[in-house]
């Protein structure tokens, strides 16, 4: 496997961001994502890359993470 690092100008992204169990990681980003884009497409936004993950803190327990999405147009 190969890695490249690839500097991008900012971009505005939408976000949800909860404090998640450990064993229902996979769980909240296969909720979440399609309901991140929805809410960009329902502002008159368009989704401009893929979905990622942002880890915040150091994991335990539970984990603080966001799903976000790049995002142009409208903010709410």
């Amino acid at each position: 496997m190969r890695f490249e690092v690839t500097e991008v100008p900012p971009q505005s992204v939408a976000v949800v961001r909860r404090e998640v169990p450990m064993a229902e990681l996979a769980g909240f980003f296969d909720s979440v994502f399609g309901v991140v884009a929805g809410a960009v497409g329902q502002v008159g936004g368009a989704v401009v890359g893929a979905p990622f993950g942002w880890y915040h803190g150091t994991p335990g327990a539970t984990m603080d993470v966001a799903s976000r999405i790049s995002r142009r147009g409208r903010a709410r």
